[in-house]
């Protein structure tokens, strides 16, 4: 539940990444970057469930809350056999985690899903890089899948708007005629206090794991047209940012 969750919300929802991560916005020319910009200038932190969740999908533009948001509101649509907790880490990074580590009956196993990270977006709770304890910020209990208002289902059928939409917003807001490598550069330059280079929040990138069916799964599943253009981005930064 989670991978699938995973893939819808980090690659459909947000086709060009968060928009505060340095990876992402080289990938995207700045794309990540302008559409957290247009989420930002609808809702704030105050607005309703279904203003956030439209505003993130049609613009397809957020940083780790938005994503956090975004995965609590799809496993509302989902049985949970486990209770569910939006945090925050270190009082700034949020994240869902699937399971309460503080119980004996999941501890260490309970699932981490992060998708704002940029390669490993799914782990356990015993494979956090951050050793301080999360603070939880929203609950979801288990039971059965809750049925969404109108105004959330409609929410949640919108596509975020296309890439020449945000180059158009790009080109009437900044002296760049849309996208690219002039854009993205300068967005990094100017906004370095709010720039993150995070690859993963576990430090166990390799595990594989083994379900009950006996499927293998990384925990790791993503588009092969992101990994490659990730990994040039990531080579991009060693070369030119380190």
């Amino acid at each position: 539940m989670a991978h699938d969750i995973l893939l819808r919300t980090a690659h459909e929802t947000f086709p060009d990444g968060p928009g505060n991560q340095v990876a992402n916005i080289l990938m995207s020319g700045g794309r990540s970057w302008m559409r957290k910009q247009m989420f930002r200038g609808r809702v704030d932190e105050e607005a309703s469930q279904d203003l956030q969740i439209k505003a993130i999908k049609e613009t397809g533009g957020g940083n780790c809350g938005e994503y956090a948001n975004m995965v609590l509101a799809e496993l509302q649509g989902h049985r949970r056999d486990q209770p569910v907790f939006k945090v925050l880490e270190s009082k700034k990074h949020s994240l869902v985690i699937i399971g309460d580590w503080r119980t004996p009956q999941a501890g260490d196993h309970a699932i981490v899903v992060d998708p704002w990270q940029g390669l490993k977006k799914v782990h356990t709770y015993g494979e956090r890089s951050n050793p301080e304890t999360p603070f939880v910020t929203a609950t979801l209990g288990t039971g059965a899948p809750i049925r969404p208002s109108g105004k959330l289902k409609t929410a949640f059928s919108l596509k975020p708007m296309s890439a020449e939409a945000v180059d158009a917003e790009i080109g009437r807001t900044s002296g760049c005629l849309s996208s690219g490598p002039r854009y993205a550069k300068g967005v990094i330059r100017d906004n370095p206090e709010v720039m993150f280079d995070h690859i993963a929040g576990t430090n166990n990138l390799h595990a594989v794991y083994r379900d009950p069916n006996g499927r293998e799964s990384a925990f790791n599943s993503l588009p092969p047209s992101y990994l490659g253009s990730y990994l040039d981005s990531r080579e991009g930064i060693v070369k030119k940012y380190a």
